[in-house]
């Protein structure tokens, strides 16, 4: 997990979530010093985790954090927030993407449903 906030308040609303465990990594506020666009967050992830950035997918809300992981040589999944997921017309696809997404964060590691 890579995060703009601190890493109180990531610990926090994962725990809250019950989504703490499914993470090796968090890497926060804390951790760097150049924000998104730039990919110093992003490739500090990846080091921590022992890959290389071209192993790494990026899920992400905004157009800055796409640019980070487009800089730091990873593949990207843009994940819209909820109040556009649908105001562009989307599909009922979209739905089925964002349950299985959300389904496969819930399952034990190492398993996905």
């Amino acid at each position: 997990m890579v995060s703009g906030s601190t890493r109180d308040s990531v610990i926090a609303s994962l725990r809250s979530l019950r989504l703490l465990e499914k993470f090796e990594t968090l890497v926060c506020a804390e951790d760097y010093h150049k924000g998104k666009p730039d990919p110093e967050a992003l490739l500090i992830a990846a080091a921590r985790l022992g890959v290389g950035p071209q192993s790494c997918l990026v899920f992400e809300d905004t157009d800055m954090g796409i640019e980070a992981a487009t800089a730091a040589s990873m593949a990207t999944v843009k994940v819209p927030p909820p109040w556009e997921r649908f105001s562009r017309g989307r599909s009922r696809e979209t739905l089925n993407e964002t349950k299985s997404i959300h389904d496969a964060l819930q399952a034990p590691r190492g398993q996905s449903k």
